[in-house]
């Protein structure tokens, strides 16, 4: 713990000079740190405990989840989010509620949220980058209208990297949010791999954090539980605050929606022949097209298989929907499919607020896996 105060403080010592520089230069952008480490690290704690201390200290942080294998942040499993903490944390729920979520004695946050819908950043490298490079896109263009949250800078938690084929994607993910700091947790050799990495660069620091003595390795089952929690609190609420969710029909075969899934590029459904391919070249050698990432779903393909299943309705109206449109866009919110009767082309759906569904596009995903919400 003495660990993570230290490091609060020598954040705090370049929040200050931050905030001391014309809000309009280089020198106004406050410390930007990437938590990374391999599986039940405490990574989203240590980010929970920076948090907490800066807004201690009158700070305004950004705060962005990167980890969609995780229980989610402000949101459910499957999705990344980013949002502005002003105000104090909840000592119970950690980083709060949405205004998805249910009232709250603490002001809730307004999250900017992108479902990727897939388990980890490698089912979908392509689609996921993307998402990272719009959130950057959004952070940086908030960050310029709050110097506040510029002066204070970025906090960011990410999915478990502990080998080195995550190289790649730890260097763009600094690339796309300007990191000024890495903090490694739980693995020497992630951090040896850091230092050489980012040892010519002059605008990188690589530290390393020691893991917290409460940290336990959590089993499959335990993930599952945590993760059917926090979609059956979107839906249904908790102890303090009831919620009841409205029943409501959605006919898929009709022109107001336009149904979405995602694409994992590991399952065996969708390898590529490489066959053809001169010697020496492999699979991405190939050009990645947008219905790569995301596939169209026609009447016929929406079936069963998506019952007990959480779908994302995005900003993007159903008639505009194209692939670019559908991979890129930020969320409205989420239904759950209860059951979807093939023979009447109609499913009915949770949703958390009353009347239709909106007229948008609607993305299936394969994470979080299927659940009972009962």
């Amino acid at each position: 713990m003495y660990t993570y105060l230290n490091l609060h403080i020598a954040l705090e010592k370049l929040r200050v000079s931050a905030s001391d520089c014309p809000p309009t230069t280089e020198g106004a952008q406050g410390p930007r740190i990437l938590l990374i480490g391999p599986p039940d690290v405490g990574k989203t704690t240590v980010a929970k405990i920076l948090t907490g201390y800066s807004i201690r200290q009158g700070r305004k942080p950004m705060v962005i989840n990167l980890d969609t294998g995780g229980e989610g942040v402000l949101s459910v499993p499957g999705t990344i989010s980013a949002a502005s903490f002003g105000s104090v944390m909840d000592v119970e729920d950690g980083f709060g509620n949405s205004p998805m979520s249910a009232p709250s004695a603490i002001p809730v946050k307004l999250p900017l949220v992108y479902y990727y819908g897939l388990e980890t950043p490698e089912s979908g490298v392509k689609r996921y980058k993307r998402l990272i490079s719009r959130m950057a896109v959004a952070v940086n263009s908030r960050l310029e209208e709050d110097i506040e949250s510029k002066n204070t800078g970025l906090i960011i938690d990410t999915p478990s990297f502990d080998n080195q084929t995550n190289g790649d994607l730890i260097s763009y993910i600094v690339a796309e949010f300007s990191i000024t700091t890495i903090a490694v947790l739980g693995s020497e050799r992630l951090y040896n791999t850091m230092l050489k990495s980012f040892s010519s660069s002059s605008n990188v620091s690589v530290i390393k954090l020691p893991t917290s003595g409460g940290c336990v390795d959590r089993d499959a089952p335990y993930k599952k539980a945590i993760r059917d929690a926090t979609v059956k609190k979107y839906f249904f609420g908790d102890d303090k605050c009831t919620l009841s969710p409205y029943t409501v029909s959605i006919e898929f075969d009709s022109p107001t929606f336009s149904f979405w899934e995602t694409v994992d590029a590991l399952s065996s459904d969708n390898k590529r022949n490489t066959s053809f391919l001169p010697i020496g070249e492999d699979e991405s050698s190939l050009q990645i097209g947008e219905g790569d990432v995301v596939r169209k779903l026609g009447p016929g393909d929406v079936d069963s298989r998506f019952e007990n299943l959480v779908v994302a309705v995005l900003q993007v109206d159903a008639k505009d929907a194209g692939a670019k449109e559908v991979a890129e866009s930020a969320v409205l919110g989420f239904v759950f499919v209860q059951e979807v009767d093939e023979k009447e082309k109609r499913m009915k759906v949770l949703s958390p607020v009353p009347g239709r569904v909106p007229a948008k596009a609607l993305l299936v995903g394969k994470w979080p896996e299927g659940m009972f919400l009962t």
